[in-house]
C-alpha cells in the first residue's frame, strides 16, 4: 500500500532493485494468459466504445499502482504543499489512491480543521487529475469520445487547476493540523520509479491502452510482481471498475422497461442538465451521457458535477463516513463554486476569445465528437 514516507526513514536509501517477496502463483499466470489473449486486439482498440477502452486503462492504470507502490506523497513536505502535490499526483496517479494516501495518514489538530484538510485534498486530486486525460476517471471516457488521446489534450485546463490548487494550498496553510509521523510503508526504490516512467511514457507514446496492458502484464509476471499487479488493480479501483461495467452492460443490455427508463433518463441530460446525474455520480454520468459536442462545456460540467457529494466522484465515499456528507457538503459546495467560476471564466473567455486558435495552430487538432455512446 502506498502511504506517507518519513524522509528521516528514507534518506540515504534509494536503492534499485525492489526488497519484496516475489511469486509466480496462479492467479499471476492466469494473467499472464489473459495477456497473451490482449495482445490479439492491439489493432481493434479504437473500435472498442469508449467504456471498454477505459475499463482497459482503468485496469492498466491500477495494476501498474500496484507494482509501483512505494511511489506516494512524501511525508516531509509542509501542509500547504500537499493539495498541490495531490493535485498534479493524480494527473498519473488514480486519485482513489491519493485519497488512500489522504485516509491513511495521521491527523493532529482540531477536529474541525482536519475535516477540512481531508476536504481539501480530495478537491485537489479530483480537479488536479484533468490535468491529463487518463488523470480522472470521471473524464477519461469524455476525452476518449472527443479523441483526446495526445499528451497536450488537456493542457488548456491547467490555468485554472493551478489556480483552483493555490487556493486550496492558502487554505491548507491557515489550518492548525500536522501530520504524525509514520512508521510503516515500504522505501522508494529506483526500480519503482524507472517503471512508472516508462510505463506512462508508453501510454503517451502509443495512445493504445491494450498495448501498455499487456506489456505491464508480461512485465509484471517477468519479475515476480504479478501478485501486486492483482492487488493493485482490486484494491483500488474495484468500486470504479464495478461502475464501469454497469455502464458497459447498460449500453449492450436488452431493450426492457428498467434499462431504457435509466437510459433514457440519461440520454435526456445533455448540456448543463447533465450536472444532476453527473451531481449523483461522476464516473457513470461520465461513460454514458451525450456529449454536447463542446468538450470545455463538458469537462466543466463534469468536473465540477463531482465536488458535489463524496458519491459524485465515488472515491470521496473511503474518506468521508456517511456521517460526515453533511459536513462535506458544506465545505466542498463553496469550492465547488469557486471551481466552477474560476474554469468557466477562464474556458468561455481568454481561452475562447484569444488563446484556443494560437494553441491548435501549435498542435493541429481540436476535440471533435468523433465517438457517441450507443445504447442497445
Amino acid at each position: 500500500m502506498t502511504v506517507f514516507r518519513n524522509p528521516a526513514q528514507s534518506a540515504g536509501s534509494l536503492t534499485f532493485f525492489k526488497e519484496r517477496h516475489r511469486s509466480w502463483g496462479l492467479e499471476a499466470t492466469i494473467f499472464l494468459l489473459v495477456g497473451i489473449v490482449v495482445m490479439a486486439y492491439t489493432e481493434s482498440l479504437h473500435s472498442l466504445d469508449v467504456v471498454s477502452e477505459t475499463i482497459i486503462l482503468v485496469i492498466f492504470l491500477s495494476g501498474l499502482m500496484g507494482i509501483t507502490r512505494s511511489i506516494g506523497i512524501p511525508f516531509g513536505i509542509p501542509l500547504f504543499a500537499i493539495p498541490i502535490a495531490c493535485g498534479f499526483g493524480s494527473m498519473f496517479m488514480d486519485s482513489f489512491l491519493i485519497l488512500l494516501i489522504v485516509s491513511k495518514v495521521k491527523l493532529e489538530g482540531p477536529q474541525s480543521d482536519q475535516f477540512k484538510f481531508k476536504v481539501y485534498a480530495t478537491a485537489a486530486a479530483l480537479i488536479g487529475g484533468i490535468g491529463t486525460y487518463f488523470g480522472e476517471v470521471y473524464l477519461l471516457p469524455l476525452c476518449l469520445k472527443y479523441g483526446m488521446r495526445e499528451w497536450w489534450s488537456t493542457l488548456p485546463l491547467w490555468p485554472p487547476v493551478i489556480v483552483f490548487l493555490g487556493i486550496l494550498s492558502y487554505l491548507s496553510g491557515r489550518l492548525q493540523v500536522s501530520i504524525k509521523p509514520s512508521n510503516g510503508g515500504e522505501s522508494l526504490t529506483w526500480q519503482d520509479c524507472l517503471e512508472f516512467v516508462f510505463f506512462i511514457g508508453l501510454l503517451l507514446w502509443t495512445k493504445n491502452a491494450i498495448i501498455c496492458l499487456a506489456v505491464v502484464i508480461f512485465w509484471s509476471y517477468i519479475t515476480g510482481q504479478g501478485e501486486e499487479f492483482i492487488e493493485g488493480v482490486w484494491e483500488i479501483d474495484k468500486a470504479v471498475l464495478g461502475l464501469l461495467l454497469i455502464a458497459l452492460l447498460l449500453i449492450h443490455a436488452p431493450q426492457w422497461p428498467l434499462t431504457d427508463g435509466l437510459l433514457n433518463l440519461i440520454d435526456s441530460s445533455t448540456g448543463w442538465w447533465a450536472f444532476i446525474p453527473s451531481g449523483i455520480n461522476g464516473v457513470l454520468t461520465g461513460a454514458l451521457f451525450p456529449a454536447c459536442g463542446d468538450f470545455w462545456k463538458d469537462a466543466l460540467i463534469l468536473s465540477t458535477s463531482v465536488l458535489f457529494l463524496p458519491i459524485s466522484s465515488l472515491v470521496g465515499v473511503m474518506v468521508f463516513k456517511p456521517c460526515e456528507w453533511w459536513m462535506y457538503f458544506k465545505v466542498a459546495s463553496p469550492l465547488m463554486l469557486v471551481w466552477f467560476l474560476i474554469a468557466g471564466l477562464w474556458l468561455f473567455g481568454p481561452w475562447d476569445h484569444f488563446f484556443k486558435d494560437k494553441f491548435y495552430a501549435i498542435f493541429k487538432k481540436e476535440p471533435a465528437l468523433i465517438q457517441k455512446v450507443e445504447h442497445h
